[in-house]
């Protein structure tokens, strides 16, 4: 499977004509289309005539899934992952409807003069919304046009992300990764919202499995354990690297201001040089997260972990390209993206700092 998209919008909206058209579209210009019914409350059935999966598989879906209490689910434990990763394998694009209130790449469908909602990672709108969006708007007819967005999103090829999670958080005095943000969420939820609207293969590193797993609720979120314990960032994203089979992009779960174009800067400079280490200097220090890091990286990671060194030092020992501060104030100018809420005096100052911005005033009782 190459990239999930999820259909969202309220009853009656046309998401499954919507699909069906697209399957259509999509496998007319070649590309293998799979297709996932989210079902909530397990009602729906599979291959039953006249019902949505059934016509899914109609219109030429090679794949059709039915998720629920029931059936294999995305994150339903590792023999649903399994099935679910081996299942669409062979997929270029895999359309999911339904998944509200998921953190999904995802095109929303609004009835006319509704506002749309548009939850993270939401690429594009197709309708007739009530107020004006920046995002890219379809009409219901426009198929061609919306189609052709999503090959191009398909082209749009991007290493997938990697969010370290493993560590014990002794110096915040509990987990980073569950703090609750001002305005809802998580600092990890947040992190996987902006990696999954980056369009990126997502895997969370991670010793706190169940916790983190029943956090994050996200369909395709893959978990890699990190059996060190946490003791070194070198070791998580080694574990990503051997699951990934390709260069990832490796974030801390615990910036939460972490900007989708910092990724997409990353990925660009890691394709142009095919450098295996791309990493930002902001200030005129080698920041080593978030950065690129290509298979050729391994054997290092470990050597690094081993002996308890600075993940900086890998800089030394492979092909590494590092991008200016300029640079970092072209993708991140507040340079947040670089900010980690290591203690609880950088969660005050993260806070101070949203004030001072303007952003939401934490409630009462957030950081507990």
């Amino acid at each position: 499977m190459k990239r999930f998209i999820a259909i969202s919008g309220p009853s009656n909206s046309g998401k499954t004509t919507l699909i069906l058209r697209l399957i259509e579209a999509l496998n007319g210009a070649g590309l293998t289309v799979g297709a996932v019914k989210d079902d909530p409350h397990g009602h729906a059935t599979v291959d039953t005539p006249g019902k949505d999966s059934w016509r899914f598989r109609a219109a030429g879906a090679e794949v059709v899934q039915v998720v629920g209490p029931t059936t294999a689910t995305f994150q339903g434990g590792e023999a649903g992952r399994r099935l679910w990763l081996q299942a669409f394998a062979d997929c270029d694009i895999v359309i999911g409807e339904g998944f509200k209130g998921g953190l999904l790449p995802r095109i929303e469908v609004v009835p006319a003069g509704v506002n749309a909602v548009c939850e993270p990672g939401t690429l594009a709108l197709v309708g007739e919304p009530g107020e004006a969006s920046a995002l890219p708007t379809f009409s219901r007819d426009d198929v061609p046009g919306i189609s052709s967005f999503l090959a191009e999103w398909l082209r749009s090829r991007v290493a997938p992300v990697a969010i370290l999670a493993g560590g014990d958080s002794t110096r915040m005095g509990r987990d980073k990764a569950t703090i609750e943000l001002p305005g809802g969420g998580t600092p990890l939820e947040r992190t996987v919202a902006t990696a999954t609207g980056f369009g990126a293969r997502v895997l969370v590193a991670s010793r706190h499995r169940e916790l983190h797993e029943s956090m994050t609720r996200v369909a395709g979120v893959e978990f890699v354990e990190d059996g060190n314990g946490g003791q070194h960032p070198a070791r998580g994203i080694a574990g990503a690297l051997e699951v990934a089979g390709e260069g990832v992009i490796a974030v801390p779960c615990d910036s939460p201001g972490l900007r989708s174009a910092v990724l997409e800067r990353l990925d660009r400079n890691a394709e142009r040089t095919g450098s295996d280490f791309v990493a930002f200097a902001p200030g005129g220090r080698l920041r080593p997260l978030p950065g690129f890091y290509a298979p050729g990286c391994l054997p290092h990671l470990h050597a690094i972990a081993s002996a308890s060194r600075p993940l900086w030092t890998l800089a030394a020992l492979v092909s590494t390209t590092i991008l200016s501060e300029h640079e970092a104030l072209a993708v991140d100018p507040t340079l947040e993206s670089f900010r980690s809420l290591n203690t609880p005096d950088d969660w005050d100052r993260w806070l101070a700092g949203r004030e001072v911005r303007g952003g939401p005033e934490p409630r009462e009782g957030r950081r507990r």
